[in-house]
């Protein structure tokens, strides 16, 4: 077990630049601003993110809602400029606020950008929720040597794979979810129909939940795909109900209208978490979700749909065929419906299975356990009588930096 010393921390960081370009980095950068804050209470924050993030307590130089959001081949090319324009502002910050410390947050050709300019200016760089480079485009690991002086890598396969190329600063710090959603792993009958009130829901039917991401882009191509697989499986199985998940970032009353044909089906803004334990089984894109459904103990069918442009690239980029992290984590885990086999029959016909055979059922719950095992990063502890977050272990880590 390796122990982190707290005693006579350095308050060398006064000033600290982060850097998030998507809504889960923004999450991921509130928990470790809060850690940062714990630690070295007189250290000020400035940098790209969201409303989160902002709120923890960073000076919000860049929007990155409105400036850096995007995702694919086709779609960070179209939206070039302002990620241009999102660069240029920190790169101001840096050279002018002269923070002794730069943290980056997943978002990797933009952040692995930024690393390089603050590593010209001198600047210590920590990467925070390192990039899924082990997936796709693996000889970006090269850049880490040169630019990343520390790395907080919240899977446990990371830290090897960054050791296979090279790069000996890696360190596993656990999840974030392990704490943040430690007592979700279990919701009683009671819990799902009170939630399910909550909602206007019936209480007594089942729930199917759906989740068609947060990027304008990923809505265009998942809505068709939705709404055939609810009709299909309201069809077959009349006493369901369906519910969408709306992220807090897309205009909630489009939706409505997009959906408010179909029978029994509602879509509610911002409620993701309590969605999933309200719920019996998801149709749940590929990202984040994913893992937040897995923590929650709702079987799930994964789909994604992308451009033709980024599948024919993504086909020579890409290591892995596995799009779930569930199933990275665990092969097998889940069903992945991606490109063309993202249709409204396979998707029923995962569903059906989920909902109403028990033994896949619970082979998938079983699966969920031994994934939320394996990512407890249990061998990182303050004391025995106090376990760290992912994000207080890494505030640590970097704090402590040479």
């Amino acid at each position: 077990m390796e122990s982190i010393e707290k005693k006579n921390m350095c308050a060398r960081y006064s000033r600290i630049v982060l850097s998030a370009g998507e809504a889960s980095g923004d999450e991921h950068g509130a928990e470790l601003i809060e850690a940062l804050k714990r630690f070295s209470p007189e250290c000020a924050f400035a940098g790209m993110g969201s409303e989160r993030m902002e709120a923890a307590g960073m000076k919000l130089s860049v929007d990155a809602k409105k400036q850096a959001s995007v995702m694919g081949f086709h779609e960070v090319a179209s939206s070039f400029g302002k990620l241009y324009k999102a660069f240029a502002v920190m790169q101001r910050l840096l050279r002018e606020w002269k923070p002794e410390a730069l943290i980056v947050i997943d978002f990797p050709d933009f952040n692995l950008r930024l690393a390089r300019y603050a590593k010209e200016l001198g600047i210590k760089v920590f990467y925070y929720i390192t990039p899924k480079i082990w997936a796709w485009r693996s000889g970006r690991a090269k850049l880490f040597p040169k630019y990343i002086d520390r790395a907080a890598c919240i899977f446990p396969f990371e830290k090897t794979f960054f050791e296979d190329r090279g790069y000996t600063r890696a360190v596993f710090v656990g999840h974030p979810f392990a704490t943040r959603y430690s007592s979700l792993e279990t919701t009683s009958e009671e819990e799902k129909k009170r939630l399910r009130l909550e909602f206007g829901l019936d209480p007594e039917k089942m729930l199917v939940c759906f989740f068609l991401g947060s990027r304008n882009q990923e809505i265009r191509r998942h809505e068709d795909l939705i709404e055939e697989t609810w009709r299909l499986l309201k069809s077959k199985h009349p006493e369901l109900q369906g519910i969408l998940a709306a992220a807090t970032s897309v205009n909630v009353e489009d939706l409505k209208a997009r959906f408010n044909n179909l029978s029994d089906f509602f879509v509610v803004q911002g409620e993701s978490i309590s969605i999933l334990r309200a719920s019996d089984a998801g149709l749940i894109k590929s990202g984040t979700s994913n893992l937040q459904a897995a923590y929650c103990s709702l079987p799930f069918c994964m789909f994604y749909r992308i451009s033709v442009l980024t599948a024919a690239i993504a086909y020579f980029l890409v290591k892995t065929r596995i799009f779930s992290i569930v199933n990275v984590i665990r092969p097998g885990t889940v069903k992945e419906l991606i490109f063309t086999d993202a249709n409204a029959q396979n998707a029923v016909e995962e569903l059906e299975a989920l909902l109403f055979n028990e033994e896949h059922r619970s082979a998938v719950l079983g699966a969920f356990e031994q994934i939320r095992q394996q990512l407890a990063g249990t061998e990182f502890r303050e004391s025995s009588a106090e376990v760290l977050s992912a994000a207080e272990r890494a505030a640590l880590i970097f704090l402590r930096e040479d």
